[in-house]
């Protein structure tokens, strides 16, 4: 071979190496590139799944600042209202609907809206927004009895943005008073906006949905204990006749079904209230969905907790405000008593040990057992024997109406019934 034909075949070896060399540094700076845009676009897409949740969040908290049933979502703005401003949305003709920065590199921004069914507001729900938005499902549900907005559809829906201005206002019609945007159609959610050097870009949306209900606590009347059988309630026999049972100064020491006395009372225990120790009521109403105003499935559904028993490793030592329902058997022990505040419903029996101290209300399916020293600060409704009683101590339960309301404002009212789900298509 001569030199010049093996120089050649040199160059040309080096070459084609250099050419493998380019594609295979191509492809990998192409795979890095994708990467990144998969994990960004990922991060967006659970930055929108975000605001969706602030959104619902948002909402229910509107519905339990409502006084009673709500029966028209109406959000409002009005920071001039007396006695106290309205700050419901940052555009009620919308809905809720509020926006926020996410990085102020880029100008990403997030936004969250839960419309109006009837957005358009002409007074009836068009083609167009029927199943969107937020909606009143009571009857749907099939609760024929309970009032309307008992039960209530929320649809929120959450976006992620560029907004090149830097104001993060998503529906910007350019000035700086979002109460003056442009409300949108019901199917119109941002994506056929072109992209301008002053109009915003959605770069990712999502919708979320979910139901919330609105829960009570009715009882029969005011009184520290509620048991439906009065022969079945024991006060002070069992152990020991120190027992304190107070119903406050407009109800009794304990109530009963009309006609089921007498009650197995200790004459020395201290049983007392503003209308005598003991009252009795017909027709007699003690069963979940009187009680709470949901059936049991419901009840459950919408509870902070659901544990087998009061050993279940999950249910904390103490806690507060919460709602919290037993499966099972609740029955604490005096190494490990009943401690805490809110609502606890137990679907068995129930055994509060000496060393408790619960505040709010107690709902035991089965039979109820309290020994002193002990203190419940609400109310107590058994649908089973009731047996309290107090030997070197106080076994005490006293219906306290400032913890009964504070359980009925803060964690009744309307609750999620179901965790939220992604609606596909949206």
């Amino acid at each position: 071979m001569k030199v010049n034909q093996k120089g050649f075949s040199t160059l040309l070896a080096i070459g084609i190496i250099t050419l493998v060399f380019l594609m295979i540094l191509s492809g990998l700076l192409m795979v890095n590139l994708a990467s990144k845009l998969i994990a960004r676009q990922l991060l967006y897409q659970g930055q929108a799944l975000n605001a969706a949740e602030a959104g619902l969040v948002d909402t229910l908290n509107y519905f339990r600042r409502q006084a009673g049933t709500v029966t028209n979502f109406d959000p409002k703005n009005d920071p001039l209202a007396l006695p106290v401003p309205f700050d419901d949305s940052d555009e009620p003709a919308t809905g809720i609907v509020r926006d926020y920065h996410v990085s102020n590199l880029g100008n990403v921004c997030a936004r969250y809206e839960v419309r109006r069914q009837d957005l358009d507001g002409n007074g009836t729900v068009d083609p167009s927004e029927e199943g969107r938005g937020v909606q009143d499902i009571t009857r749907s549900r099939g609760k024929l009895t309970a009032p309307l907005g008992n039960v209530w559809l929320i649809e929120s829906i959450g976006f992620i943005y560029i907004d090149p201005t830097g104001t993060c206002d998503l529906n910007n019609d350019g000035d700086a008073d979002p109460n003056n945007d442009p409300v949108p159609a019901p199917d119109y959610f941002y994506q056929d906006r072109p992209y301008t050097s002053t109009t915003p870009a959605v770069l990712v949306r999502r919708v979320l949905r979910t139901q919330i209900q609105r829960m009570t606590v009715t009882l029969p009347g005011q009184a520290a204990v509620f048991s439906e059988l009065g022969t079945g309630i024991d006060i002070g026999n069992a152990g020991g006749d120190n027992v304190r049972l107070l119903g406050g100064p407009g109800g009794y020491g304990l109530m009963y079904h009309t006609g089921t006395g007498p009650v197995n009372r200790n004459p020395t225990s201290d049983v007392q209230g503003g209308l005598g120790p003991e009252g009795f009521v017909d027709p007699w109403a003690d069963e979940i969905l009187e009680v709470f105003g949901v059936t049991q499935a419901e009840l459950t559904g919408s509870a902070n907790g659901v544990f087998t028993s009061e050993s279940d490793p999950l249910l904390p030592t103490s806690w507060s405000l919460q709602l919290f329902v037993i499966t099972g058997n609740g029955n604490w022990t005096a190494a490990e008593p009943l401690i805490g505040s809110g609502v606890l419903v137990i679907f068995g029996n129930c055994t509060v040990p000496a060393g408790s101290n619960f505040q709010g209300f107690i709902y035991c399916m089965g039979n109820y057992s309290q020994e002193g020293p002990s203190l419940v600060s609400g109310a107590v409704m058994a649908k089973g024997t009731v047996t309290i009683f107090g030997a070197g101590d106080t076994a005490e339960i006293d219906y306290d109406s400032n913890m009964m309301n504070q359980v009925q404002a803060e964690m009744i009212q309307y609750r999620f019934g179901r965790n939220p789900y992604l609606m596909k298509g949206r």
